[in-house]
């Protein structure tokens, strides 16, 4: 059901009327509502699916960078991805700060624009040596729908492919 709730008209010399309402039944009775039923519209409710989540160890021209990529999956109303983040734990330096990457679909970072495939990297040079594992995930698509996980086990959420090292040395990658 649809209701007028508010009116703003004017007249070439300037004269205006304007009224709203916030009750809950149209300014104008029942001329002023409408009954609406779409067929085709459906809602929806279907969460980001992340898959082939990795984090890496990457070089920027030098510069060592913790990489991170996943794959958002296209839920069956085509919506689309909107935003994110991963986040990454040293298991050797527990008492370092995790460290959050906000993945992006864009040619930053080594990814490709609008291939489904988001990406991004945060310097790694003022973070201890150590293994790195994925601890957590958040992403949400342009309708509202969200997909989170985490985990205090000491393994990554996404095994192997969620684990990396950051070697002692900060120019080499391991």
């Amino acid at each position: 059901t649809y209701i007028i709730t508010g009116i703003w008209l004017s007249d070439d010399t300037g004269n205006t009327y304007q009224e709203s309402t916030d009750s809950g039944t149209s300014l104008f009775g029942a001329d002023g509502t409408v009954e609406y039923t779409n067929s085709s519209f459906v809602t929806d409710t279907t969460a980001p699916a992340p898959s082939n989540v990795v984090l890496s160890v990457a070089d920027d021209n030098g510069t060592k960078k913790f990489k991170v990529s996943v794959d958002v999956a296209n839920d069956p109303y085509d919506t689309t991805w909107n935003n994110g983040w991963v986040k990454i734990k040293n298991l050797d330096v527990p008492s370092q700060n995790e460290i959050y990457i906000y993945p992006r679909d864009d040619n930053d970072a080594g990814g490709t624009a609008d291939d489904g495939t988001f990406t991004n990297w945060t310097d790694a040079t003022s973070y201890a040596p150590g293994t790195y594992i994925i601890t957590g995930i958040w992403l949400s698509d342009d309708t509202g729908n969200t997909y989170q996980e985490s985990t205090n086990s000491g393994t990554s959420l996404f095994g192997a492919d969620g684990t990396t090292t950051l070697a002692d040395n900060p120019t080499s990658i391991t």
